[in-house]
């Protein structure tokens, strides 16, 4: 009697290894598909409905995982996308500002300039004051610079150069 006999003998023959316990010694044993060659189907049936569970749920499982990942990815293109849409706006912007702040520097270079120009006029006629000249011919040069420059400012920036002025500043 061999001890493969001696085993089964001693178990009972409801016992699923027991048939494992009879089979060939070449016999190999497939962990994913466990079956046994028991006569009792009872035991045969719960093994291999929770496999198969067991492989359902996996695959169920993959499934969910790989939706979800594929979720993520979606997520992340449209949060880029947003991203560089907002990019692309706000560089647009800086654009703008960045002519307006040159229209404003170049405005107020010129303004400068008049305003130099106009002081030295000023101090000028202040110097001929104290020497004595005829004060009437000194105020009707100051004013006619006075006409002259509001004329350019006037072709420059409209009838009103101080609103427009403001408003170009603001």
């Amino acid at each position: 009697m061999s001890l493969s006999n001696d085993l089964s003998s001693a178990l009972p023959a409801t016992d699923p290894l027991c048939g494992l316990l009879t089979l060939p010694v070449d016999f190999t044993v497939n962990p994913l598909s466990l079956t046994t060659t028991t006569s009792d189907d009872s035991g045969d049936d719960t093994t291999r409905l929770s496999l198969d569970d067991k492989t359902q749920k996996t695959k169920d499982r993959i499934l969910r995982n790989r939706a979800a990942a594929q979720a993520s990815r979606d997520k992340k293109r449209r949060y880029v996308a947003d991203l560089e849409s907002s990019n692309k706006q706000l560089k647009e912007e800086n654009e703008q500002v960045t002519k307006r702040a040159k229209v404003l520097e170049s405005e107020n270079a010129l303004l400068k300039a008049e305003m130099e120009e106009l002081r030295r006029q000023l101090t000028g006629l202040e110097g001929q004051i104290q020497f004595g000249d005829n004060a009437s011919a000194l105020f009707h040069s100051f004013c006619d610079s006075a006409r002259i420059a509001r004329k350019n400012l006037i072709t420059r920036f409209g009838k009103n150069p101080v609103q427009t002025c403001r408003r170009l500043c603001q």
